[in-house]
């Protein structure tokens, strides 16, 4: 009988894919719920002049796709830095110009922006974008934060947030009809610490299943939760996360 793995991120989607292919049966537990913020574009400041348009943009999740369709037309022809491989894929499906990957997570994605920054040489009135979240992890947050200090006399940065998740009410209910699983998956620090808020540590979710996360960000998150690790991803993707769950099981560091 095929190991059953507990989704927790809105919609299963390649994860749970990805999982099937390696003899796993997924399990769907949607801790978050992504909505609309309904913000508009950032406004360009005196410093980038009158534009529509900014240089680059950092897409931090494809979810902006959902909540934003127009986005292909916002940005088109602006070069992307796209924060994951799933990202990048679904940006470029929908015509959009990614230039570079984050495959590590945010962070990356913004050293990625510092690389673009002293590739194009580029002077006063810069214009960078970031969309996504509406509240970032915190170390995408700080790394933000000090590139823009680091280019505060010549480039604007300017924040798109065009989606924000809050933690599904009632998770108890939707638990007491669901299977027991081996393994529990977290694709976001906000999942795991969701998880726990709502069903605490006790549940059968996380005192009898391997604990197994998307990167270190959300790692960080998890044991400062009091929750054990036992398969983190090489990078932050649905194929790595499930190969990570397949090597362990594998390996049988799952039954530590």
């Amino acid at each position: 009988m095929s190991k059953r793995v507990l989704i927790t991120r809105e919609i299963p989607g390649s994860l749970a894919v990805e999982l099937r292919q390696r003899g796993f049966e997924p399990v769907h537990l949607p801790v978050l719920g992504l909505r609309a913020t309904d913000d508009p574009p950032p406004c360009a400041s005196a410093l980038v002049g009158n534009r529509d348009k900014p240089n680059v943009a950092l897409i931090t999740s494809s979810a902006v796709l959902r909540f934003c369709p127009n986005l292909p037309t916002v940005l088109a022809g602006v070069e992307i830095v796209a924060v994951g491989e799933e990202t990048a894929n679904a940006l470029r499906q929908a015509g959009m110009n990614v230039v570079s990957i984050g495959e590590r997570g945010g962070r990356e994605g913004v050293k990625l922006l510092n690389a673009w920054m002293a590739s194009h040489q580029t002077g006063l009135g810069t214009w960078v974008w970031y969309v996504g979240a509406h509240t970032p992890s915190n170390p995408l947050v700080d790394a933000l934060l000090r590139f823009e200090d680091q280019y505060r006399d010549t480039m604007n940065l300017g924040y798109w947030r065009v989606y924000r998740s809050s933690v599904n009410r009632g998770l108890q209910d939707k638990v007491s009809r669901l299977p027991s699983v081996e393994w529990t998956t977290f694709t976001s620090g906000r999942s795991a610490s969701g998880l726990v808020e709502q069903l605490g540590l006790e549940s059968r979710f996380l005192s009898q299943a391997k604990v197994a996360v998307i990167g270190h960000t959300t790692a960080d998150v998890v044991t400062s939760l009091g929750l054990k690790i036992h398969a983190i991803a090489e990078r932050p993707s649905m194929r790595d996360l499930a190969e990570a769950i397949f090597r362990a099981s594998q390996s049988g560091t799952d039954r530590d």
